[in-house]
């Protein structure tokens, strides 16, 4: 074992001194081309407005993320980020099912009402400052089902983005499976705030990121 420790710590600088110098991190370069859904097939993911409710559904979410917050940010008009199957609400109709109480927020709904989306299982994403991809499990699931999501949520979402932890790991061994985990995330040259909550006992899943819309140079 210390062998193999040695040789590795010998031969790690080498291998990272081999690699090109990038002006972003490589996992965004290597993702950059992902768009849509084409390749997420509805038998193994679901679709955007009822995407399986496990860790094949949390990827479709990632995408949603992807497809949605990230190409606003970038400066895609509302219509043009809509996941199939969505429509654009205002916050007074989807909220309170009136137009006269609206927050000024963006809703992107496959049925237009929050309560109808908690309770059938349909994922929303709310914009403004901020995107938030908020998404309520349609029925309980058991431990080891969410212990397949919470791999995806806290492992491979931050890998995929290049995020950068900003919160605390966790004390306990192995991590608890409820989750509430704050990272950096890189945006147009600075870095914007993305938090995931996930409580299994709700099936609630919550991404949230701040949008950086300055002008890009």
């Amino acid at each position: 074992m210390r062998r193999a420790l040695a040789l590795w710590l010998a031969l790690s600088p080498v291998a990272a001194a081999a690699q090109a110098i990038t002006d972003t991190p490589r996992m965004l370069e290597a993702a950059a081309g992902l768009s849509g859904y084409a390749d997420l097939q509805p038998e193994r993911f679901g679709t955007p407005a009822a995407p399986h409710p496990n860790e094949m559904g949390a990827v479709l979410l990632l995408r949603m993320f992807r497809n949605t917050c990230l190409a606003s940010e970038a400066g895609a008009p509302v219509e043009d980020v809509l996941p199939p199957g969505f429509a654009a609400y205002d916050s007074g109709p989807y909220l309170f099912g009136t137009p006269d109480r609206s927050t000024g927020t963006t809703y992107l709904s496959a049925t237009g009402d929050v309560v109808r989306d908690e309770e059938e299982g349909h994922p929303s994403i709310s914009l403004s400052g901020s995107c938030r991809v908020e998404w309520r499990l349609p029925a309980p699931i058991g431990e080891e089902p969410a212990s397949r999501l919470r791999y995806i949520l806290a492992d491979h979402f931050p890998y995929v983005f290049a995020l950068i932890r900003a919160s605390r790991p966790e004390v306990t061994s192995p991590p608890g499976i409820s989750t509430f985990i704050e990272w950096d995330r890189p945006c147009g040259g600075q870095w914007c705030p993305t938090s995931l909550i996930f409580d299994p006992k709700s099936g609630l899943i919550i991404f949230t990121t701040r949008l950086n819309r300055s002008p890009r140079p």
